[in-house]
């Protein structure tokens, strides 16, 4: 294959996603991970789990934020516990081999210039559509390890959320689960 039509919003989203910052709802999500204020919240509760949907990384990075502000003094038990937060659809931050399913973490933004070049020509979401890009592959971005093509570590539609069967376990094992900013629908494309 010589070339590929690319209709590239990764980038667009990307940036958006780098400059954003952790709002109060992801400090508090955040918080009850922490099982001093967890306890506060809910007396009885022997853990918390956060299963989120969004690929922008908000959701950890409240979690690192919530570390740093915590007294380094305390006990290891009033830390925020970056492993109860799911990514359900994975991030934009992660680079994911198409052959090997090797995965790094990448803030860079452009990933490569080619794909920078087809973000320039992009002016807005809505013309993310709109715009035919042609890229040559051999200048998309490559696996480190095997040389293979390289995507963002996302789910795309048609595919399976990322630790589906973790999270029905936990779903049927809870007392109480929370349904925040999200109509948990699907519009099918056309």
């Amino acid at each position: 294959m010589r070339s590929v039509f690319c209709m590239s919003t990764h980038s667009f989203s990307a940036r958006r996603a780098l400059q954003a910052q952790p709002n109060a709802a992801h400090m508090l999500l955040a918080k009850l991970s922490v099982p001093k204020y967890l306890k506060i919240v809910a007396p009885a509760a022997k853990s918390f789990h956060l299963i989120t949907q969004n690929v922008d990384g908000l959701s950890v990075a409240a979690a690192k934020s919530l570390d740093c502000q915590l007294s380094s003094n305390q006990a290891r038990s009033n830390y925020a516990r970056a492993d109860s937060i799911i990514q359900m659809h994975g991030s934009l931050f992660d680079i994911r081999c198409t052959n090997c399913g090797h995965t790094v973490q990448d803030h860079s933004n452009p990933l490569c210039p080619s794909l920078g070049t087809a973000d320039s020509l992009v002016d807005n979401y809505v013309d993310a559509g709109l715009k035919q890009v042609n890229l040559d592959v051999e200048d998309l971005p490559r696996c480190s390890l095997c040389g293979a093509l390289a995507r963002p570590g996302v789910v795309w539609f048609d595919e399976k959320p990322y630790e589906l069967d973790k999270i029905n376990g936990l779903i049927f094992k809870a007392d109480l689960c929370l349904v925040i900013g999200t109509s948990s629908t699907v519009r099918a494309g056309g």
